[in-house]
């Protein structure tokens, strides 16, 4: 259960942080607003991620991942 609960914050994590990227870009994104937009403390996202940086690049993994799911042509 706590593994899937880790990765249930996890996941909105990034999905908040690709909501944020996509309609602000990466200019004004900050730990403290992606913890106020989906309701987690920034500790958690330090645990996480570590880093702003490894989060967006997390992040955009996500993206990629997302894409393919929604794109199948795109996995090849």
């Amino acid at each position: 259960m706590e593994a899937a609960r880790e990765q249930s914050t996890k996941t909105l994590i990034l999905e908040t942080t690709l909501k944020i990227l996509g309609t602000e870009g990466h200019e004004k994104i900050t730990i403290r607003r992606i913890a106020g937009e989906c309701g987690v403390n920034v500790a958690s996202i330090n645990y996480h991620f570590g880093s702003k940086e490894v989060l967006i690049g997390e992040t955009m993994k996500f993206f990629g991942k997302e894409m393919k799911s929604v794109f199948p042509p795109l996995a090849d």
